[in-house]
């Protein structure tokens, strides 16, 4: 299922505000679909339960809808928020560096699923000139959380910038619909346990991530 809202699916200055006041107020809109997901779901005797996961991937400024919807949450649900999707995949995230530090922003995002991955690129062009351009703080999908040490529970951090190819060139920001790192997101989208993705992935302890490889040359 595709959520979309306005945009003028342009670049320039004033477009790039625009589409960030449309993203904020349809984050509403995510929360009513999210919970009407939810409560549905509820009323499905366990006996006609297909047992699938339900994932749930977000790009670019779908991070700052998301983000928006959990604010609305957080003021108006009390107790924990409903336990829904499998995966939540946070990729090129145009949101701040320090998102998932506060509660306001994305800080209570593992409790609706069962892991988080945050995928970002330091190449990637788009929030590199959101940062400069717009005068906006580090981009969460650029350089990954600000304190990588203290993310929540459930939160993996996947850093594709070595994984691009160079061919990527100019179209760093939608890196994820091939290169590697779609590979990286289909084992991710089956469950396989972070650790145990072979020589697709090196961890980082000092940057608390998981460095994604490039694929290697076919002879």
């Amino acid at each position: 299922m595709l959520f979309t809202w306005p945009s003028k699916g342009r670049h320039y200055y004033k477009d790039y505000f625009d589409d960030r006041k449309h993203a904020s107020a349809s984050g509403v809109a995510f929360v009513r679909a999210f919970m009407k997901l939810y409560e549905y779901l509820k009323t499905i005797p366990v006996e006609n339960a297909c047992q699938q996961p339900i994932h749930l991937l977000c790009h670019s400024m779908g991070n700052f809808v998301l983000e928006k919807a959990l604010r609305d949450l957080n003021q108006n649900l009390a107790g924990k928020f409903p336990h829904t999707f499998s995966e939540v995949l946070l990729v090129s995230a145009d949101v701040d560096s320090d998102a998932l530090e506060y509660d306001y922003k994305l800080q209570r995002v593992p409790e609706i699923c069962r892991r988080v991955t945050v995928y970002f690129h330091r190449g990637d062009d788009a929030l590199i000139t959101s940062d400069w351009t717009k005068g906006n703080p580090d981009r969460l999908g650029q350089k990954g959380p600000r304190k990588p040490l203290d993310v929540p529970a459930g939160v993996v951090l996947a850093d594709c910038t070595k994984a691009v190819p160079d061919a990527f060139l100019g179209t760093e920001h939608s890196y994820y619909l091939d290169s590697p790192v779609l590979g990286d997101i289909q084992q991710t989208l089956k469950g396989t346990r972070e650790d145990q993705f072979g020589n697709q992935r090196e961890y980082i302890p000092s940057a608390n991530a998981y460095a994604l490889k490039r694929a290697r040359k076919k002879k």
